[in-house]
C-alpha cells in the first residue's frame, strides 16, 4: 500500500524531485538530505509516533529501503538536520504541492476559500539541556521547583 502510495505521489506531485531538491548546511553528509527528510515523511504518513518509532522499524532488515534508501539515520541524527534546513525549501516544496493541487481543481469545491487549522504546541522539553531560542518555565517535581525548558510553534494544516 506504501509502495502505492508513492508512486502515486511521486507521479502526481514530482514528489522524488522536489525531496532531492532539499538543502541542509552540512560539508559533506554521509546520510542525503532526501534520505532524512523520507525518514520523516514516512514517520507521519505511516503514523508512527516518535523519532524512536522509526529507529526502531529501522533496525528490520530491508525494511523501507525503497522509501528511505540504503543508509538509514538515527533518531538524533533526523530531528539535528531538520533543525539545519532552511526554512525556504520545505516551503517552496510545500508551494508547488499546493499549486499543484490547485491546477488538478482540488480547491474548487469550495470556490475561493481556504481553510486551515491552526494548533499552537510545545516540542523538545527538557529540565537539563537548553539553547538560546529556549522558553522557560517553573514546574514542581517532587515538592521542589524546576525550571523546564521547551520550544514553542504553531502548525498549519491545510483542510
Amino acid at each position: 500500500m506504501m509502495r502505492r502510495f508513492c508512486c502515486y505521489i511521486d507521479k502526481v506531485f514530482d514528489f522524488g524531485h522536489r525531496v532531492r531538491a532539499l538543502r541542509d548546511r552540512r560539508q559533506r553528509p554521509r546520510i542525503p538530505t532526501s534520505a532524512i527528510w523520507m525518514s520523516a515523511f514516512a514517520m507521519f504518513t505511516m503514523r508512527w509516533g516518535s523519532l524512536h518509532g522509526i529507529e526502531s522499524e529501522f533496525r528490520v532488515s530491508k525494511r523501507l529501503d525503497g522509501i528511505v534508501g540504503l543508509s538509514k539515520p538515527s533518531a538524533d541524527r533526523i530531528g539535528d538536520v531538520f533543525c539545519l534546513i532552511p526554512s525556504e525549501d520545505p516551503r517552496a516544496m510545500l508551494w508547488g504541492i499546493n499549486h499543484r493541487l490547485g491546477r488538478n481543481k482540488v480547491f474548487n469545491k469550495a470556490g475561493r476559500w481556504r481553510f486551515l487549522a491552526l494548533d499552537g504546541d510545545e516540542f523538545f522539553p527538557s529540565r537539563s539541556r537548553c539553547c538560546e531560542a529556549c522558553s522557560k518555565r517553573k514546574v514542581k517535581v517532587h515538592g521542589r521547583e524546576e525550571i523546564e525548558y521547551y520550544h514553542r510553534g504553531v502548525i498549519c494544516h491545510l483542510i
